[in-house]
């Protein structure tokens, strides 16, 4: 299991009568692929993940992660500062570990030319009254998961769409959270990248100025975009939202790194944090750019200047 504790506005308005939209919960993969930057990117999602990313592949190289319900290129959230002791996850939950199955359930997955849709009901990382022996969250008097059930009725609605107004090696994120009930706190894992082991070097690059230096393995968070290459800088994956940072208290966050080079997995991530938070959507907008260190630093400031010209 590799997680971590601090996990962390756009309608999705879906088409009617979509190619390949599944009539029952779906049991098998969905592909969509585009030429980016002279090379083939392909994206899927599976059944196995509840419909999470599972495989992204550009220049014939794997920059997905799966060795458990955990990793993946994924979304999850967490409540009332109880981290992953009341943690719905899209992919599914701790205990599905690499099982071919998963504790949450795929609503519906599909494709649309160059457009995946899903919607997941997540399940919880935790089990009813698992031992959390650290104690969760911010509470470390806590030593129990505090769901009441392994299956939440959090959904997790998302398109992703290959190429973004003309930038190919942009890939947007439209993430929604349906939060059933009231909570006093919430942190949204809008996305989170778990990278293979060879993703191995940290940089953080401002688009507004076009610098980029290296960075530490972390872990921990920062208000500028985050990108993991591999040593070699020919592959590269970077985060960028226009909606981070957050304003004051949260104006020093947003983006995340971790190095769990020992479990097989570098990781990245984007969150977004609220205090009270009444039942409702909250949405959420992401740019993923992926092609060599330098596509990612150009990707990444055309991207940003479609926000900020």
């Amino acid at each position: 299991m590799v997680k971590n504790a601090s996990l962390i506005l756009i309608t999705l308005l879906f088409l009617s009568g979509c190619h390949h939209q599944a009539a029952n919960p779906p049991s098998a993969s969905r592909v969509i692929s585009a030429e980016v930057l002279g090379h083939t990117l392909t994206f899927s999602c599976s059944a196995q993940f509840a419909g999470a990313i599972s495989s992204l592949t550009w220049n014939g190289k794997e920059f997905i992660n799966t060795d458990d319900h955990g990793r993946e290129l994924q979304s999850a959230s967490s409540f009332d500062g109880l981290g992953e002791c009341y943690n719905p996850t899209e992919a599914g939950g701790e205990a599905d570990w690499a099982q071919d199955t998963s504790t949450s359930k795929a609503l519906y997955f599909y494709t649309y030319g160059n457009q995946i849709k899903s919607s997941t009901q997540m399940a919880f990382w935790t089990r009813i009254n698992q031992p959390y022996p650290l104690g969760c969250g911010i509470d470390t008097g806590i030593k129990v998961a505090q769901n009441t059930t392994n299956l939440s009725n959090h959904i997790l609605t998302k398109q992703v769409t290959i190429g973004y107004s003309g930038i190919s090696n942009a890939i947007e994120f439209l993430v929604t959270y349906h939060v059933p009930d009231h909570h006093t706190s919430a942190t949204f894992e809008s996305l989170t990248g778990y990278l293979t082991q060879d993703f191995s070097s940290f940089w953080t690059f401002d688009p507004a100025t076009q610098t980029l230096h290296t960075l530490s393995v972390g872990p921990g968070e920062q208000p500028v975009p985050v990108i993991l290459s591999t040593a070699d800088s020919q592959y590269a994956m970077g985060i960028y939202s226009p909606d981070l940072p957050q304003p004051s208290p949260w104006n020093h966050m947003g983006y995340g790194r971790f190095n769990f080079f020992a479990h097989n997995t570098m990781k990245w991530n984007a969150v977004f944090r609220r205090y009270d938070t009444p039942a409702g959507d909250y949405s959420f907008r992401l740019y993923v750019l992926v092609g060599s260190l330098s596509d990612v630093t150009v990707g990444m400031t055309s991207v940003y200047h479609k926000f900020y010209p």
